[in-house]
C-alpha cells in the first residue's frame, strides 16, 4: 500500500533532507591549480542519465544495479577521463538530465508520478549523489584551471537538478575556479 502525501508533506520532507545535508556539507578545500595547461583546450565531462538511486534486481532488470554501483562506476569513469585528458585549461562537467533517479521521497517523477524503484531513502540518495558531483568536480580541479559545472533538468529530477546546483554553488563558493 502506498500511502498519498499531500504536497505541503511532500515539500516539508524534501526541506528536512536538503537541510541535513547542507548542515553536515564540509566546504570544499581549494586545490592548487596544474602549472602548465593548454588555453586553447577544453575537456567535456558529460554525465548521461545517471540515474543516481535506481534500483534493479538482475532476474527483473538483467543486471543488479544499486546506489553503490552507481556512484562508484562514475567516479571510475571520471577518474580515467581526467587522467588520459589533454591539460586544457577549461573543462565542463555538464550533466544533461536525470542524474537523480526519483525526484522525491514519493518515489516518483514529479511530472508524470511514474512509481520508481529506489535504493534505499530518497535523503540518502541525494547526499550520495551530491558527495559524488563534488568528487568529479576536485578530480576536475586539480587537471584544469578552470571547472564548468551544470545540472541539467530531466523528466526524473526536475527538483534535485535545482538542489545539486544549489549545493555546488555552496561547497564551492570560495572557490574561484569553479
Amino acid at each position: 500500500v502506498i500511502a498519498n502525501r499531500d504536497k505541503e508533506n511532500q515539500y516539508s520532507e524534501m526541506l528536512e533532507a536538503w537541510t541535513d545535508v547542507c548542515e553536515g556539507m564540509a566546504k570544499a578545500e581549494l586545490a592548487p591549480a596544474p602549472e602548465q595547461v593548454n588555453e586553447e583546450l577544453l575537456c567535456d565531462y558529460t554525465i548521461g542519465d545517471n540515474h543516481t538511486g535506481l534500483y534493479a534486481w538482475a532476474e527483473e532488470a538483467g543486471d543488479d544495479w544499486n546506489l553503490e554501483k552507481s556512484t562508484d562506476i562514475l567516479k571510475k569513469a571520471m577518474n580515467h577521463l581526467v587522467f588520459h585528458s589533454p591539460n586544457a585549461e577549461t573543462a565542463f562537467i555538464l550533466d544533461v538530465g536525470d542524474y537523480f533517479h526519483a525526484d522525491n521521497t514519493n518515489n516518483e517523477t514529479s511530472r508524470s508520478k511514474n512509481k520508481l524503484d529506489v535504493d534505499t531513502r530518497w535523503a540518502k540518495v541525494l547526499s550520495a549523489g551530491i558527495e559524488c558531483i563534488c568528487y568529479l568536480i576536485d578530480l576536475a580541479l586539480l587537471k584544469h584551471k578552470k571547472v564548468i559545472y551544470r545540472s541539467a533538468i530531466g523528466n526524473h529530477n526536475d527538483h534535485s537538478a535545482i538542489m545539486i546546483n544549489i549545493a555546488v554553488k555552496l561547497r564551492y563558493s570560495h572557490e574561484p575556479r569553479l
